[in-house]
């Protein structure tokens, strides 16, 4: 995120995520128009942020591009 030093945070993994709960994945703070290529395959969300790949591993849950993420 702009102003903000990433520490390797490249990989991260979700085990509780559920829509039925209201659950979101907020990408937000990566600021407004940063994200990019975003897509979900295999259980895996993947997105370009800033200059990094990112991978965040959805342990069972499935995602909705459209009403599980917030951008920017």
């Amino acid at each position: 995120p702009a102003g903000k030093t990433i520490v390797d945070t490249s990989i991260d993994t979700i085990h509780d995520f559920n829509r039925r709960d209201g659950d979101k994945i907020d990408l937000a703070s990566f600021g407004h128009d940063a994200v990019s290529n975003l897509s979900y395959t295999n259980g895996d969300l993947h997105f370009n942020a800033n200059g990094h790949d990112y991978t965040v591993h959805l342990l069972g849950a499935q995602l909705n591009l459209n009403t599980d993420i917030i951008l920017g």
